[in-house]
């Protein structure tokens, strides 16, 4: 995730948005999609 964040961060303009919109389920990695979600809003915050 941290990775997908970071890359995305480096290739956005100023005033873009980046969107979490997976195409498959991760359960062999978060326990649902909001344990996926939190994640992802960590990471935002950090950069």
């Amino acid at each position: 995730m941290k990775e997908g964040i970071e890359l995305s961060y480096s290739l956005s303009q100023p005033g873009s948005s980046i969107l979490l919109s997976p195409a498959c389920s991760s359960f062999d990695m978060y326990s649902d999609f909001e344990e996926r979600g939190k994640d992802f809003k960590r990471w935002v915050r950090e950069i």
